[in-house]
């Protein structure tokens, strides 16, 4: 990934969260321009297999039972 696209990120995520759009949202949609325009379309199966393992690790499991647990309490 080059300079330019490395600098437009900060100020493309700062315009979003003035122009209202949620944090979560604008890190989502700044990171996925990003990462199309440095690897085409294979950014989606990237994506896909970090979300997928991420999500059959053993250990990150604990993190929504805690979550639970202390609504539950």
């Amino acid at each position: 990934m080059d300079a330019l696209v490395a600098g437009l990120m900060f100020p493309g995520l700062f315009l979003l969260i003035f122009l209202g759009i949620p944090i979560a949202y604008s890190l989502t949609l700044v990171s996925v321009a990003a990462g199309w325009y440095a690897f085409g379309p294979m950014i989606f199966q990237q994506l896909y297999g970090s979300v997928y393992s991420a999500a059959t690790h053993y250990v990150l499991s604990s993190i929504p039972l805690f979550v639970l647990m202390g609504g539950i309490l």
